[in-house]
């Protein structure tokens, strides 16, 4: 399934219990409203299983402070929605990074993080995740 609102895609991995969005160029506090709404709609099914976010930031272009805000509550309304971990796709995007970083930290949310290169290294650390809970 894919999913499309602005600067904002979203894509489901069902047969993985994965979802993956990422952004190209400047998002905006509407598109994450969307995003969060999407994220939490396409996740329903896999709330009491769990679920696993890859977030692709490479293409995203840093966020100010309202969108920044919106992104953790992002966060929260997908850790409540069962996410178990998010795996944030930054090959070569360090400032992207530590917003990220930031907004987890911000949220409070108890989902696992960590940072990968390729979005192949990212679903594979999140199967392993699922499959262990």
């Amino acid at each position: 399934m894919y999913s499309l609102n602005g600067a904002q895609r979203i894509y489901v991995y069902k047969d993985k219990r994965i979802i993956k969005s990422s952004a190209s160029g400047a998002t905006n506090v509407t598109e994450v409203k969307w995003l969060t709404e999407k994220m939490v709609e396409y996740s329903a099914d896999w709330k009491e299983c769990g679920w696993g976010y890859v977030v692709g930031i490479s293409e995203m272009e840093p966020v100010n402070a309202e969108v920044s805000e919106k992104l953790v509550e992002l966060h929260k309304a997908v850790e409540q929605a069962g996410c178990k971990a998010i795996a944030f796709v930054d090959p070569n995007a360090f400032m992207l990074a530590m917003q990220a970083k930031k907004h987890q930290r911000v949220s409070k949310v108890s989902c696992k993080e960590k940072h990968f290169k390729t979005d192949e290294d990212a679903i594979a650390w999140l199967e392993k995740i699922l499959n262990e809970s």
